[in-house]
């Protein structure tokens, strides 16, 4: 499991270097669950001291990858939250109000 685990990571560090959005988009989705998780422990036995560092480094990431200049770099400064009443939530190009 940890191979598999070592793999994707690999695989990330690559794309993250040849600028990919999917790459970007993988990272971000990372970047929220282990956030999630970290807050999930908070509500169970966990103190803040265990979580901290992981909470504060998942944190940066998804602050840098939020970046306008980051979001142009990867292709993805288009693509926004679609509102409840534009067929649920979804990342999409902002350009989809514009599709007849």
């Amino acid at each position: 499991m940890y191979g598999l685990l070592f793999w994707v990571y690999i695989w990330l560090t690559m794309a993250l270097r040849r600028v990919e959005a999917g790459a970007w988009i993988f990272l971000v989705i990372v970047t929220l669950v282990y956030l999630s998780i970290d807050f999930l422990m908070l509500l169970g036995a966990s103190t803040w001291e265990d979580v901290s560092i992981s909470i504060l480094f998942n944190g940066l990431i998804l602050l840098y990858c939020m970046l306008p200049g980051v979001r142009t770099a990867f292709g993805t400064a288009s693509y926004r939250w679609l509102g409840a009443n534009q067929q649920g939530y979804a990342l999409a190009p902002s350009d989809v109000d514009n599709f007849h």
